[in-house]
């Protein structure tokens, strides 16, 4: 009798344990997942440092004629090309 109880206890407390590790099993997995998934959002996502330092390297002033391109920095060649794109056939 007395084994038949403490076997019953024993089937019970295993089953139990096999919940219990279920359930952590997914509880950690879910919060790998979800931590996983915040770290690629974040670097992904466009930083505010990011967007100043592109508005300094793209922002000039076009009144300052020293940051201007000179004519004669790029000459305009003639070309030779005989094909004209805007004409059909």
């Amino acid at each position: 009798m007395y084994l038949a109880v403490l076997s019953n206890s024993l089937t019970k407390s295993m089953v139990m344990m096999k919940k219990f590790f279920s359930f952590l099993t997914f509880f950690l997995f879910t919060v790998l997942i979800i931590l996983y998934s915040s770290s690629n959002i974040t670097t992904t996502l466009p930083s505010k440092g990011l967007n100043t330092h592109h508005q300094i390297l793209c922002s000039m002033d076009l009144n300052d004629q020293s940051s201007q391109p000179k004519t004669n920095d790029y000459p305009v060649t003639a070309s030779t090309a005989t094909t004209d794109l805007t004409k059909s056939g």
